[in-house]
């Protein structure tokens, strides 16, 4: 009964090795693509308009964790900021304004994307 196990133990083995592997590149991909982000950022570079919401804690958590220059402009808080963000037309949050281009959302290789243009 041990010997008919054995190809599902491996099977099991292999996947766990595979997800492992899979977790580790990706933990590697963000933290280069963080590295490069404090970089390549300046001040000004970056301006997050935000709320208190999960997405904005999320976007900041990452900016600060990877010491990426950044400004952030609460539009609850500050009436310059929630024009700044009517003038965008969009919807969702944050809303990040890269050398003046918005995003929508935060994704951290967008912004990376948009500072090697210069």
């Amino acid at each position: 009964m041990a010997e008919s196990r054995r190809p599902l133990l491996l099977l099991v083995g292999a996947i766990l090795v595979l997800s492992a592997g899979s977790q580790w590149w990706g933990w590697r991909q963000e933290q280069q693509v963080g590295r490069e982000l404090a970089s390549l950022a300046r001040d000004g570079d970056i301006v997050m308009l935000s709320t208190d919401c999960s997405y904005c804690a999320h976007a900041r958590s990452y900016l600060k964790t990877h010491a990426v220059r950044y400004t952030e402009c609460s539009i609850d808080r500050d009436p310059a900021c929630a024009a700044q963000h009517a003038a965008t037309k969009m919807k969702g949050m944050p809303v990040i304004l890269v050398r003046g281009d918005a995003q929508e959302g935060f994704m951290p290789t967008k912004v990376l994307e948009r500072l090697r243009r210069g």
